[in-house]
Parts: structure tokens; sequence; C-alpha cells
């Protein structure tokens, strides 16, 4: 991988929507089309277009600063809290 980011390459399956379609995507939805539309013109799937559309408006910031999910499960707090938390919970009658 390293030699072929030397040479301006990088892995993986290139994307679907280029910074142009992406920009004529987003000023076809604030006209108010659906995204349905959208992507049947510009020959994409609408999970595409919906997860292009999503990872375009998120801050920079956000996406980096958070936790990645793993992360939290290695750490012994699932999405509910730890095992002594959920129980906790459940014998005072709350979950």
């Amino acid at each position: 991988m390293a030699a072929a980011r030397a040479h301006g390459r990088a892995g993986g399956r290139p994307s679907a929507l280029d910074a142009d379609k992406l920009a004529a995507a987003r000023a076809r939805q604030e006209r108010g089309e659906s995204i349905t539309a959208i992507a049947k013109h510009l020959g994409v799937g609408r999970s595409t277009l919906y997860r292009a559309l999503e990872k375009d408006d998120r801050p920079a910031a956000a996406a980096t600063n958070a936790a990645p999910v793993w992360a939290v499960s290695i750490l012994g707090r699932g999405p509910y809290g730890t095992r002594q938390e959920r129980q906790n919970r459940t014998h005072l009658g709350f979950g």
C-alpha cells in the first residue's frame, strides 16, 4: 500500500459520486426533487446517494473526534452501560 500511495494510487473501490455529481445532487435536493429521482438521473443507488449526502453534511471535527463503536465495547460499556448498570436499572424498575 505504501508503494502504491507513493505513486499516487490508493486502494479500494472508486467513489460512485464525484464532487460535481454530489453538487448537482445537492442542488436538485434543495429544489425539492426526490432522492429516488436524483439517484436515477445520476445512475447511482439511493443508498449510495443518501450516504454521500450524509457524509457531506457532517462536520469534519465531529467525524474525527468521535470514539469508534468498537472502542466503547472494549472498555466494557456497551450502548446500554455496563452489566452492573443494567442490573441496577432493572432492579430499581427503570428498564
